[in-house]
């Protein structure tokens, strides 16, 4: 017998051997399997863990059924969604500082980043060009690539001239 005056063994069978307040996570957990309970009333420390918690907020022990893989997507969703809208609420506040900071700094280059930074979020991030100067680029990387096999790497004999049809200086048109 039990302290409570009931057979262990029958305190056991609820749920499989699990305790009272584990019942109320697989409950919840069903509910949220059969689109009952919505990814949005679940804590962030259940969609962390990506596990539902007991009324107390402690997680079951043993092992839980696995939440099928939509749910936990849905989870991670929920936690991207929700760390976005803290970061939007903030983000007046960050640009503000970020003026002031450009403003009063000591430091030119604390200046000049804050500066930077506000242009960018304005404008947007200004976009990285390459520019080949070469006539014919492919047949720059081929002799490049031929004068490395030849063991010209290094020096004159591996760059480039830059003309189109070329070879490398001191390297053979016909090898």
């Amino acid at each position: 017998m039990s302290r409570r005056g009931e057979p262990a063994a029958s305190r056991r069978n609820l749920n499989g051997g699990r305790g009272k307040k584990d019942a109320y996570a697989l409950a919840r957990q069903a509910a949220f399997i059969a689109g009952e309970l919505p990814v949005e009333e679940l804590t962030m420390r259940e969609l962390m863990k990506g596990r539902i918690a007991n009324e107390d907020g402690s997680f079951p022990s043993g092992r839980l059924p696995r939440l099928p893989t939509r749910l936990h997507t849905a989870m991670t969703n929920e936690v991207i969604r929700r760390a976005q809208e803290r970061i939007r609420r903030f983000g007046d506040e960050a640009v503000q500082m970020l003026i002031e900071l450009a403003k009063d700094a000591e430091s030119e280059q604390v200046r000049f980043q804050c500066v930077k930074l506000v242009g960018e979020y304005a404008l947007g991030k200004p976009q990285e060009r390459v520019i080949i100067s070469s006539a014919d680029p492919w047949q720059d990387i081929i002799d490049g690539i031929m004068a490395e096999e030849r063991g010209g790497v290094g020096g004159d004999n591996s760059e480039p001239t830059g003309r189109s049809g070329s070879t490398p200086r001191g390297a053979s048109p016909h090898t």
